[in-house]
């Protein structure tokens, strides 16, 4: 994996982001906040790196009709992802959405940016299923 500082700064700029208007490392978790899904956090792990997004901070409970989509939606392939799929993570009352991204969008910029841009879509898709 390339410096994830210098990857995600090129990969914003790729995306239309002014990278100079972050500032991050590269061992902590990163929260880049959009306003249509909330924070994707990267979160850099040795040689891995994790994107996740709260998908519901009421619990499970709380996703309702939603619920019942979202199998379909994590089985949507995700060649993004080191594992090929989504995976819903569930902590005390909250839903995330995400994993571990593949190692083959880490080696570029273009990679990445493409990467983050299919996460977002897809969680997109995921919080705009009716409740």
């Amino acid at each position: 994996m390339n410096d994830l500082k210098t990857l995600l700064s090129d990969a914003l700029g790729l995306l239309g982001c002014d990278a100079a208007q972050f500032s991050f490392d590269a061992h902590s978790p990163i929260s880049i906040n959009f306003v249509d899904i909330g924070d994707l956090v990267v979160v850099p792990d040795g040689e891995m790196t994790w994107f996740w997004n709260l998908l519901c901070s009421e619990g499970m409970d709380a996703l309702g009709m939603r619920a019942e989509r979202l199998p379909a939606q994590l089985a949507e392939p995700a060649p993004f992802m080191l594992c090929g799929a989504l995976t819903l993570r569930s902590e005390v009352d909250s839903v995330w959405v995400g994993g571990v991204v593949a190692t083959e969008a880490t080696q570029s910029a273009e990679a990445f940016a493409d990467a983050i841009g299919t996460f977002h879509g897809r969680v997109r898709q995921m919080k705009d299923l009716p409740e």
